[in-house]
């Protein structure tokens, strides 16, 4: 028996604690729960989006394999959040580690716990200059436009910078 194996995209982002031990202990907690990241974008600090009142965040996204299904892989990123130290609970609130779904495959899913690929995305720029780092081409399957089109497009005026810190990648 074949065991099916997932593409999924992430974003992952914190402005609150020690952001780079938050980013590590997520990885490291994923790694567990049977996903691996073998590829991530580079650092960027980007104000926040939805609650301007307060500090930057830092985001990064990851490309990653995994046999969890979409449900059983949020509740491991809930639970990755948890022990990276999330305390806050309010909407665009700081928070110490946030990690979304954006694609997983090319599947198109809506419930009410979960939409994939993630329903703002195109909207945001602080995800889609990671994104666009990582996989320019790839197309989103419910716009059928590629990621570089969605941020070449997007309207959102929020600052995003590329911090020049050093990232890992596995192969």
């Amino acid at each position: 028996m074949s065991v099916i194996t997932n593409e999924v995209v992430l974003l992952a982002g914190c402005n609150k604690g020690n952001c780079m031990a938050n980013f590590s202990k997520a990885r490291e907690f994923l790694e567990r729960m049977d996903l691996t990241i073998y590829l991530e974008s580079g650092f960027y600090q980007t104000s926040p989006w939805g609650n301007s009142n307060q500090p930057d965040f830092i985001n990064q996204a990851w490309l990653a394999k995994t046999r969890l299904n979409p449900q059983p892989l949020l509740v491991a990123l809930k639970k990755a959040e948890i022990y990276s130290g999330r305390t806050c609970l309010t909407k665009w609130g700081q928070r110490e580690m946030d990690i979304d779904i954006l694609f997983f495959n090319s599947l198109t899913l809506s419930s009410p716990s979960l939409n994939i690929p993630h329903p703002h995305l195109h909207e945001r720029r602080f995800v889609l200059e990671p994104l666009n780092e990582l996989i320019p081409s790839f197309i989103h399957p419910v716009f059928k436009k590629a990621v570089n089109t969605l941020l070449n497009e997007c309207q959102d005026k929020c600052t995003v910078k590329k911090l020049n810190l050093i990232t890992t990648q596995k192969t």
